[in-house]
């Protein structure tokens, strides 16, 4: 796996239609927790969703994202 440095990042990208309009919180969590997995071993990953959100979105499941974030993830310096 190639390292990732301190200034190159991956942003990781949910799906804002199938995933965060479409399911349920903790499908959303699961996928968010999923992706982070999978980006972050070494730092320099950005959980975020492809582009614009819809404003159907429930907004708990944008919050989730931020909850998953800040229990899996590691805020910036």
């Amino acid at each position: 796996m190639p390292a990732v440095g301190p200034r190159i990042f991956i942003k990781g990208n949910i799906d804002p239609v199938n995933t965060l309009l479409r399911k349920s919180r903790e499908e959303v969590r699961t996928d968010a927790l999923r992706r982070m997995a999978i980006g972050s071993p070494q730092g320099g990953y950005i959980l975020s969703s492809v582009c614009s959100v819809s404003p159907r979105v429930p907004p708990e499941n944008l919050t989730v994202l931020v909850e998953a974030s800040m229990a899996f993830g590691t805020p910036p310096a």
